[in-house]
């Protein structure tokens, strides 16, 4: 194949400015007006070979490496669609510039200038993007610690573990039920105090594949406190009262080893065309519409 004597020969080539895989991808290539229209290259090209002058530039964005061609007039002329009677005609001026190095491929320093700067940029975005899933991996793992510092600290729940989720609680008691569970006048149930970090353990414990608990703050505390108070006096009305904390946290196990097994709640079940499956967090859990619903059984499957 014809080559293009772009060096003189006994002239070392240099090195190509770049790795042979450089490619533009979406990279868009943009063109320097101002400077073209001020080259000597522009003044010296015929107007009715500016297009292709044009177009070899912005051809040569697609190959591998970005920016180059093979030192190759056919290929070129081919890549260009141009007809190789018409480039031979003209190629001294269309590969004004263009040099050839070491990988047998022309580079022109313009182009070689806009490549260098587009890896240079990619570096940097790969650079923050690094720093910044470093900073998000720290930063989770302060907080998964801030979280065991701060909530009271782990309580032993004894023969409250079990190897095989019982079935599931009865649900909370309906606004009519509470009022007849003491008579007019009487004092509010007594209910131990919730044992947050007992419950957030036996979620974790029991309900593995679901997002983990990063931080327990005031607002999630007091949704619990409210299902905590709710659950327990509907037990105390069935003649099931808690002695103490303990006993909620059995209860609370119970409701957690059922929605362990519910395919729905746990992202195992088939998702909608197009949407990722389902998966409940711990305060979907506890919210006081989902609470209830669990309890009846509509996520069972």
């Amino acid at each position: 194949m014809p080559k293009l004597h772009l060096i003189m020969a006994g002239q070392q080539l240099p090195e190509p400015p770049y790795p042979a895989d450089t490619r533009a991808r979406d990279w868009r290539f943009e063109i320097d007006l101002e400077r073209v229209w001020q080259s000597d290259t522009w003044a010296l090209c015929p107007p009715e070979i500016s297009p292709w002058l044009w177009a070899i530039w912005i051809e040569s964005w697609r190959c591998t490496p970005c920016g180059s061609y093979p030192n190759d007039d056919t290929v070129i002329a081919a890549r260009l669609r141009m007809p190789i009677n018409l480039f031979r005609a003209h190629q001294e001026i269309l590969l004004r510039g263009w040099v050839q190095h070491a990988d047998g491929r022309l580079y022109h320093p313009v182009l070689t200038e806009q490549v260098l700067k587009m890896i240079g940029k990619r570096n940097d975005t790969t650079e923050r993007v690094r720093k910044w899933r470093e900073q998000r991996a720290a930063k989770a793992l302060q907080e998964n610690q801030q979280l065991t510092n701060d909530v009271t600290r782990y309580q032993p729940v004894g023969d409250a573990l079990e190897t095989t989720p019982p079935p599931p609680p009865p649900p909370p008691p309906s606004l009519k039920d509470k009022h007849a569970a003491r008579a007019p006048g009487a004092s509010a149930p007594s209910i131990p105090n919730v044992d947050h970090q007992a419950v957030v353990d036996a979620y974790h414990e029991l309900c593995p594949t679901l997002p983990k608990v990063m931080q327990w703050t005031e607002r999630r505390q007091a949704i619990l406190r409210q299902r905590w108070r709710e659950y327990g006096i509907y037990e105390k009305s069935r003649g099931r009262g808690w002695t103490d904390s303990r006993d909620g946290v059995a209860a609370f196990r119970r409701f957690f080893g059922f929605v362990a097994k519910s395919e729905f709640l746990t992202g195992r079940s088939k998702a909608a065309p197009g949407r990722e499956p389902f998966l409940a967090d711990l305060e979907w859990l506890l919210n006081a519409a989902n609470f209830v619903k669990i309890c009846e059984g509509k996520y069972s499957l």
